[in-house]
């Protein structure tokens, strides 16, 4: 969901050229499938479209973006994990 609002406010700025981003989770429950049929609904309700797929992060993920966002502790905690001690990755959190 929190890629459907970033995209929604990042578009409706006319900012959709200046960014590029993504969504994935820690674990692989969910791969290829849409968002959960409450979340869409809850997003429609905004205006917000959800339209992603699940995908599990990749190591490759720290080389391919800038900034990694964690939505939760435990989340934090597994991304940090994979990183190990590369401060380059490890700069890359906010």
């Amino acid at each position: 969901m929190a890629e459907g609002i970033f995209r929604h406010l990042i578009i409706n700025k006319g900012l959709d050229d200046e960014f590029e981003w993504d969504s994935a989770g820690v674990a692989g429950y969910h791969i290829g499938e849409k968002p959960d049929k409450r979340a869409i609904s809850s997003a429609a309700k905004h205006d917000v479209e959800l339209v992603s797929k699940g995908r599990q992060f990749r190591h490759a993920d720290f080389d391919e973006f800038d900034v990694i966002l964690a939505m939760d502790k435990s989340n934090y905690h597994h991304i940090l994990a994979l990183a190990g001690d590369n401060e380059k990755y490890r700069k890359k959190f906010i």
